[in-house]
């Protein structure tokens, strides 16, 4: 896995979606999958 401090911003913004903040996790994917369907 890429270390956190080589992750772009919008990297380390998905990484913050949920925890752990400082890794991209399914779990990461799994909030924003949801949260797309909120916005329109």
């Amino acid at each position: 896995m890429m270390p956190y401090s080589k992750y772009s911003a919008k990297q380390r913004r998905l990484a913050a979606v949920a925890p752990p903040r400082r890794k991209i996790t399914a779990a990461d994917l799994a909030k924003l999958r949801k949260r797309k369907k909120k916005k329109k």
